[in-house]
């Protein structure tokens, strides 16, 4: 799901790695587990997952040579930081 991937992509590996597996059980837990994360208390690590998959794709980006994709996320990641910032000015 975090990569992008249409439900029947999800539910056919789903189904391969875990034979017999309730598929719609564990997606919904799945969809549980997203909404609890979408909570004020989780943001902190929704965040940091932004930060570090932005890194990411700036490191891939510079690797293939796209620089205007690796500034992209140069900025996402500032922008960011700027939203973290907020945050902890919030809680003080």
């Amino acid at each position: 799901m975090l990569e992008g991937h249409n439900d029947h992509e999800i539910r056919e590996a789903l189904s391969k790695q875990i034979p017999n597996v309730d598929l719609d059980k564990v997606l919904s837990a799945v969809q549980r587990l997203f909404e609890n994360a979408g909570s004020n208390r989780n943001i902190r690590g929704t965040l940091g997952w932004c930060e570090k998959t932005s890194r990411d794709i700036f490191r891939k980006m510079l690797e293939v040579g796209d620089y205007e994709g690796a500034l992209r996320a140069v900025k996402q990641v500032a922008s960011l930081g700027k939203a973290i910032e907020e945050i902890n000015a919030v809680e003080v």
